[in-house]
């Protein structure tokens, strides 16, 4: 996902957008970092993907206030060291 995001192809940027957003759980660290990416594209589809994969699901039925409580408790992007695990990946690639 995360070199389909860095593609130069507007399709394989929105495929890596929208599987990222759709078949990881919510606190997948990498996946939100790609919906992020690609919440800043410069393509209008891509950028609406990117931004709908950071939004926490919507709960089913019977389980409305569960999610809420989960999100509430800081764990709706992923732990914190995750998250600083993997933007620091990141930043040395870039760098």
């Amino acid at each position: 996902m995360l070199a389909g995001i860095g593609s130069g192809q507007e399709a394989v940027r929105l495929a890596a957008a929208q599987w990222a957003g759709r078949l990881w759980p919510f606190d997948h660290v990498p996946a939100r970092y790609v919906c992020a990416l690609a919440a800043g594209d410069d393509k209008l589809g891509v950028r609406e993907a990117g931004a709908a994969g950071l939004l926490p699901p919507k709960p089913a039925l019977g389980a409305a206030r569960a999610a809420p409580a989960r999100l509430a408790a800081g764990r709706g992007f992923g732990r914190v060291p995750h998250v600083t695990v993997l933007l620091r990946r990141a930043a040395a690639v870039i760098l």
